[in-house]
């Protein structure tokens, strides 16, 4: 389960779109990564293949709750 999920909106250089800096904890370990406008995610340092998709699962679904349906 990821826990201490915070996300920081800024203005992208390139697309001028909205984007956001986000971060967790997930197994005691920090990810850190940038949520794009159109749902992909860059990640810092990569989950392993095994996590990676259930993390990006629930970065979609916190982002959806915290920031697009607020």
């Amino acid at each position: 389960m990821m826990t201490h999920f915070t996300y920081q909106p800024f203005l992208s250089k390139q697309t001028r779109r909205r984007e956001y800096r986000i971060s967790f904890f997930y197994k005691g370990q920090l990810y850190n990564g940038i949520y794009h406008y159109d749902g992909q995610i860059d990640w810092d340092e990569r989950p392993d293949e095994a996590d990676i998709k259930k993390l990006t699962t629930q970065v979609h679904e916190f982002m959806l709750f915290h920031v697009y349906d607020a």
